[in-house]
């Protein structure tokens, strides 16, 4: 079930995770976290038996392995965890 990220959408967002065993959430990692990407991760928490959280386009951050990338990903993995540990 493919729900869209929009908070206007959330009771679709709600309805699809009611029927899903695994909840997979792809996050732009150059947008980082957005309003409606803190609203998903709460209502997977709460209705998806499992959550999986996919940071996409980490190409587009640099080298791999730089310092800048790595730097970049730590901070988006930080801002998930304390977003986690909120809820």
């Amino acid at each position: 079930v493919d729900c869209p990220g929009h908070a206007s959408l959330i009771r679709t967002i709600m309805g699809g995770a009611q029927i899903v065993d695994v909840m997979i959430l792809v996050v732009d990692v150059t947008k980082g976290m957005q309003t409606q990407t803190a609203e998903c991760l709460v209502v997977g928490e709460i209705l998806a038996p499992s959550l999986v959280v996919v940071l996409n386009k980490c190409d587009l951050l640099g080298e791999e392995g730089s310092p800048a990338r790595e730097e970049k990903l730590a901070k988006m993995k930080k801002r998930l965890a304390k977003t986690f540990e909120a809820t």
